[in-house]
């Protein structure tokens, strides 16, 4: 397993609220674990919530007893959660504070565990690119409805505006996603100022070039930053073995 990540301020947010971590070393009982985040909320909110989730939903994967991967994943979330929320309510001038949050496992067979709250994408590319995450997303509820076009979607005015975010609430509803990855698959997780700036066919197109999977990374933050840069930029990937066949 090899895993790769790199974030970015961008060209005209101040200060990054974005923030990830990863290992391809064990995580309590995890074999490896990605993380990403992207906070919101004023005066700095939205960094300390970032921040706070990755670092709370880390530890408590790391001192889990839980048996199954889903269940270390799910605890990790609601760990996050009732941190950031409980800052929030002690701290006036962080209320209302949140942050996004997806992490991903890849345990021995190539079986891709992930989660996600928010608009915070994982895709896996096998040859192809798939998002497997749902964007919790008032245009994602909108598409889903068919009131709008995913075409529509990508230009709609409240298109950043997310309906699940951790923090905002003393539960959150995560979503769990499994699947089995072929050798040499990988699984991309990143921030909205990726998919904002860079459309999938992009994506897919560089993570398909040849060259290793830290450069491919790093051309996907150039490409994002040359679009425009309007946002953090956030993206971790991990590549199973065989990568380099693909």
């Amino acid at each position: 397993m090899e895993i790769y990540g790199i974030t970015d301020q961008g060209k005209t947010r101040l200060m990054n609220e974005d923030h990830f971590y990863h290992s391809d070393k064990p995580v309590g009982r995890l074999p490896n674990l990605a993380v990403i985040a992207d906070g919101m909320g004023g005066h700095s909110a939205g960094e300390v919530a970032s921040r706070m989730a990755v670092e709370v939903l880390v530890e408590n994967c790391g001192q889990s007893q839980e048996e199954g991967v889903d269940d270390i994943l799910r605890g990790g979330v609601q760990a996050a959660n009732r941190q950031v929320f409980r800052l929030a309510k002690e701290r006036g001038y962080l209320f209302g504070m949140g942050t996004t949050l997806a992490a991903c496992v890849v345990t021995e067979g190539n079986r891709l565990y992930a989660v996600n709250v928010g608009d915070s994408r994982i895709y896996i590319y096998d040859g192809t690119l798939r998002q497997i995450s749902l964007d919790h997303s008032l245009v994602e509820e909108m598409v889903q409805a068919g009131e709008i076009t995913r075409e529509e979607s990508l230009v709609h005015p409240d298109r950043n505006k997310i309906t699940r975010a951790i923090g905002t609430g003393a539960f959150v509803l995560c979503d769990l996603y499994v699947q089995t990855l072929a050798a040499g698959s990988v699984v991309l997780l990143c921030t909205d100022g990726l998919t904002n700036m860079v459309g999938d066919g992009r994506i897919q197109e560089i993570l398909g070039n040849g060259g290793s999977l830290e450069q491919r990374v790093r051309d996907l933050l150039e490409e994002a930053l040359e679009n425009g840069g309007c946002d953090n930029v956030t993206i971790v990937a991990m590549a199973t073995s065989d990568q380099e066949k693909r």
